[in-house]
């Protein structure tokens, strides 16, 4: 139903509309009372055209039923196409919220984690690009955390969206206070501050009382 070509179908609509041309009455024959065509004969016209008619009429409403058969297949159709489009719509912008909380907000971006990610193999690339993309976050949240995994590999120009992850720094040693020097071979060193100077014995001390200035100034005085 649904291939039927309206235009072709308006046609003979209006051509049934209009009506077929009534069968032709010679008009060289006179009534019965001139000599001319009896009524039976013109009872059997009438009867033929209204055969023709209602044969016309029920031509008439199976081309409007095909008609409205079309149409509603045709809205059923598209109907369902604009269903779908809208939830396209909606999981690609679903995705793009999901891929911008892990760091690629530019359109640019998102297009390259998509065509990575269907680059991958299906068997491990998650069930979306955003999954895909979640799971490289936090490999390399993970291996930042523990040297002992490793970052994962991904594209080129998808290194740049991966976040900046500091390495933790390391525990403090045992014994050791904030702020107090530590040793290299371990452990801590004890602050000891400054060695107190040693006291002067013997001439040294004799000439550091002494104010000799003042000694000789005395005896000039005598």
């Amino acid at each position: 139903m649904a291939d039927i070509d309206h235009e072709v179908l308006a046609k003979k609509i209006t051509a049934s509309l209009r009506g077929a041309p009534r069968p032709s009455i010679d008009d060289e024959e006179e009534p019965t009372s001139r000599g001319g065509r009896s009524s039976e004969s013109v009872i059997a016209m009438m009867k033929a055209e209204l055969k023709a008619l209602r044969a016309r009429e029920a031509a008439l409403a199976q081309d409007f039923a095909d008609y409205q058969s079309a149409a509603k297949a045709d809205t059923v159709k598209l109907r369902e196409e604009a269903a779908v489009q809208v939830a396209e719509l909606a999981r690609r912008h679903a995705e793009d919220l999901t891929l911008t909380e892990h760091g690629v907000a530019d359109p640019l971006g998102r297009e390259t984690v998509r065509r990575a990610w269907d680059a991958q193999p299906k068997d491990g690339r998650g069930k979306s690009p955003a999954d895909w993309w979640g799971q490289q976050v936090a490999a390399t949240k993970a291996a930042a955390a523990d040297p002992k995994l490793q970052a994962p590999e991904v594209p080129t120009p998808l290194r740049g969206y991966l976040p900046l992850v500091e390495a933790p720094k390391p525990a403090p040693q045992r014994g050791a206070g904030p702020g107090q020097p530590q040793s290299p071979w371990g452990g801590s060193t004890v602050d000891r501050g400054t060695a107190p100077a040693s006291k002067a014995t013997g001439m040294e001390a004799f000439h550091a009382a002494t104010d000799f200035d003042a000694a000789i100034a005395a005896l000039a005085r005598g």
